[in-house]
């Protein structure tokens, strides 16, 4: 899978809002949009701690760190000990969570799609 599509899904889907295919993924899983984005962060470089994904997705580090545990607590993403330092965590992504990444990305696809279509509709119908 190709991450930088899973950033442009998760970023679409928080910029979408609740009405659009992507809504339907985040609910199955029960995430919010900002926990799309941290996942798409985990995939993109494993292994790093909450500041370093807090800063990655532009979040606060409380935030990532709300985030990281509901993506945890849903088995799309392990904490694992960080090698270097005890007091750390880093985090990695499951099986499951790179299946939920794929449905995002195919969703985010489809809205886009649709938004294209229909700006492209519109700019036909305004040139004639």
């Amino acid at each position: 899978m190709d991450y930088r599509n899973a950033l442009a899904t998760a970023l679409t889907l928080h910029e979408l809002g609740p009405a659009h295919n992507g809504a339907s993924v985040l609910a199955s899983y029960a995430l919010q949009p900002r926990d799309a984005r941290v996942l798409v962060e985990i995939a993109r470089r494993p292994c790093r701690a909450e500041k370093a994904i807090a800063h990655e997705a532009n979040i606060s580090k409380p935030s990532a760190t709300r985030s990281t545990r509901r993506l945890s607590d849903n088995g799309l993403i392990r904490r694992v000990p960080n090698p270097y330092d005890g007091r750390e965590r880093w985090h990695e992504v499951t099986s499951r969570g790179h299946a939920a990444l794929e449905q995002l990305r195919a969703a985010a696809l489809a809205d886009l799609t649709a938004t294209f279509v229909e700006a492209t509709a519109n700019d036909v119908r305004s040139a004639h």
